[in-house]
């Protein structure tokens, strides 16, 4: 084992793994066992905040060599040589537009309750 300091954090060498941490984790622990301060940090961080995740509706359409994808729910549009490519340029411009929209344009554009069915007609 290889005991060390760099500035203000500390680290040690511990079965050729490197451990990092503060002055004040490194006393807490005790000078023999790196484990329990890995152990004490991941009880004392808080949990990762989460971001609220929203599903929309993805409709896409052929239109030459380029497919054509529309959120119907916010009316906002992308495309892509491919069906992947074009949800994923859609799935950018709606994230891009929720971040820089205010919130009340955001709700003069929202339309909820949107839904995707199939129907049948009888010809002549």
């Amino acid at each position: 084992m290889l005991v060390g300091t760099s500035g203000r954090s500390h680290f040690m060498v511990f079965s050729g793994l490197p451990w990092c941490f503060g002055w004040f984790d490194w006393m807490r622990a005790g000078w023999d066992d790196p484990r329990s301060v890995v152990d004490w940090r991941r009880k004392q961080s808080p949990a990762k905040p989460t971001m609220p995740k929203n599903t929309f509706t993805a409709i896409l359409e052929r239109e030459g060599d380029v497919y054509v994808a529309l959120c119907p729910e916010l009316d906002i549009a992308s495309q892509g040589p491919t069906i992947e490519e074009a949800t994923a340029n859609l799935r950018e411009a709606v994230a891009l537009f929720l971040e820089t929209a205010d919130s009340t344009e955001i709700s003069q554009r929202l339309r909820a309750g949107v839904f995707v069915t199939t129907f049948d007609v009888v010809d002549g």
